[in-house]
């Protein structure tokens, strides 16, 4: 009796051991990854500033009434992988996270860190900004494309604040 209480504090012990590792893995692969952030883009934003952040645009055009579009590329968020958390969830209780201890070793000493256990989920996007004749956003239009049909004046429908 004694022999098997000690042994079912050992598997205790090493469950309790295992969980902050485990739900590494676990968490990480339910979260959503996030992108790039485009809420540094309000009225009065100079174009050096939005450049610096996201490069030179893809397209740039300009409407009849001197307002000035430009199409940028941004990553956008990356979905939850609820079926790879579930699947890693498993592989912790069944291992007692043992493989996440051997995965992190193999990622300490590989050159492509990271690549095969925390893939890249985000996507990338498309947003316009217009300018007026002194290069300031007017507006921002979030997962726009070319073909879209912008207001000649630069202003988005909805309101944002102005830069400070």
């Amino acid at each position: 009796m004694k022999a098997n209480s000690g042994r079912a504090a050992r598997v205790l012990a090493c469950l309790i051991a295992a969980a902050p590792v485990g739900a590494c893995a676990v968490v990480k692969h339910a979260s959503v990854q996030k992108g790039d952030d485009l809420s540094s883009i309000v009225p009065g934003t100079t174009r050096d500033s939005v450049e610096k952040s996201f490069g030179s645009p893809q397209r740039e055009w300009a409407t009849p009434v001197g307002v000035h579009y430009c199409l940028y590329r941004y990553v956008g968020d990356g979905p939850p992988a609820w079926g790879e958390a579930a699947l890693l969830a498993a592989l912790d209780v069944g291992t007692l996270g043992g493989w996440e201890v051997a995965i992190f070793m193999q990622e300490t000493f590989d050159p492509n860190k990271g690549k095969l256990w925390n893939p890249d989920r985000r996507g990338s996007a498309l947003f316009a900004v217009s300018y007026d004749q002194q290069d300031r956003v007017i507006g921002m239009f979030a997962n726009s494309t070319e073909l879209d049909d912008f207001p000649a004046d630069g202003r988005p429908t909805t309101t944002t604040r102005a830069a400070p």
